[in-house]
Parts: C-alpha cells; structure tokens; sequence
C-alpha cells in the first residue's frame, strides 16, 4: 500500500512539473519576427522585448495563455452564462444573472461597429492569435483535464465579454 501511494505521489509531482509554465529556452511563435524575446525576472514578471507593437502582442497573448489559460477560460464563460457547463446547478444563479445583463449581446454590437482596419482592431487580433498558438501548442492545465474541458479558440467576443464582467465586478466593488 504505501509503495502504491508513493508511485501516485511521484505521478502526481511528475504531471505538475511537466504542466509549469516555460521560463527559459526558445518557443516558436508564427506570425511574429526572430527579434523578439521574453526575459522572466525573478519574481516570474514577463518583460517582453519586440520590434514592432503587433509582435509584443501575439507573444504578450501567448504568455497569459501560458500562465493563466484556467483563469482565462472560466472568465470567458461568466458573461455569456456558461459556468453551469462546467460547474453544474451550482452556478446555475450566476449564469442567470450575468445572461439578464445582457454583456454577451452588447459584446456582439460593440464588435460590429469595430473598424476592421484600425490599429487597435490589428492589435487585439494579435494578442488573440498568440492566446490561440498556445492553446493548440501549449500544455494543458489540469483544471481542463480534471473537469473534461476542451480547449477552444479564443475570440474577440471572449475578449469583449471579460470587459463586460470586469467592469461589472469593479461597479460592485465601489460600495
């Protein structure tokens, strides 16, 4: 028995090592130029170095999926009322109430009226496309595993949907 729970242990250790986020070596990112590079101080805080604002975006996008790709899914899910998918009854008040709000729907009419052009827009599909390179190349935190989770692309409509939130949850913070 304890050679049984020592073995579990030693997975267990084995599967979160390999799960940590990467501090050193080299990643290959598309769409971004070889100059660009990422320096983790001591702390963990990722200092991004790069030519151009595009490049600091994908790689700024891949490095939050990297750290925080959990907390990311769950606060894309709060706004459009999806925690109940993953969490059940339990969080069934909550969708609720964030659906009767209705940040999924203006989310929606914010985007429409985005000029597809302007640096911002470019900006924001950036920093998508390196959240997504890390959801197709990256590691996958046992959250996702442990709640039978598929990893999906993220949107602008995600992006736009934690605003929502965000500013919900700092209003009610101004008690």
């Amino acid at each position: 028995m304890l050679a049984l729970i020592a073995l579990v242990l030693i997975g267990v250790y084995g599967y979160l090592q390999y799960n940590k986020p990467q501090y050193e070596g080299e990643v290959e990112i598309k769409n971004i130029s070889k100059e660009t590079s990422v320096y983790f101080d001591e702390y963990g805080v990722p200092h991004i170095y790069a030519i151009s604002e595009k490049d600091a975006q994908t790689v700024l996008g891949y490095v939050h999926a990297q750290e925080r790709l959990w907390q990311m899914e769950l606060l894309r899910r709060i706004a459009p009322g999806k925690l109940s998918e993953i969490f059940g009854n339990k969080a069934l008040d909550n969708d609720k109430l964030f659906l009767a709000l209705g940040i999924d729907e203006n989310s929606e009419e914010s985007i429409a009226k985005l000029d597809k052009n302007g640096k911002p827009y470019q900006l924001a599909m950036a920093y998508l496309d390196g959240i997504n390179q890390y959801l197709e190349n990256g590691k996958t935190p046992i959250e996702f595993t442990l709640l039978g989770i598929e990893k999906k692309p993220f949107t602008l409509k995600d992006v736009y949907n934690i605003f929502g939130y965000m500013a919900f949850s700092f209003a009610c913070a101004q008690k």
